[in-house]
């Protein structure tokens, strides 16, 4: 299931949203992650549950972006 819509660059590109995309974004702005796809998600006791992963997640990066925690400075 994927968690932006397919037109998402596309409308960032319409709007001039500054963005990146991709597996090596996400990796190289989040150290230490690891962005394998483990899903659906399993029990500790499945033997599914250490598997190797299926893929890799990929990401949307904004620098414009961020996150302010009081809504009065947010609006």
């Amino acid at each position: 299931m994927p968690l932006a819509p397919k037109n998402a660059p596309g409308k960032f590109d319409e709007v001039g949203v500054p963005y990146e995309t991709g597996r090596a974004t996400l990796a190289a702005r989040v150290p230490g992650i690891d962005p394998g796809r483990f899903w659906p998600p399993k029990r500790l006791d499945d033997e599914a549950f250490w598997a190797e992963p299926d893929g890799q997640l990929g990401a949307f990066y904004n620098p414009d972006g961020g996150f302010v925690d009081d809504p009065q400075l947010a609006a």
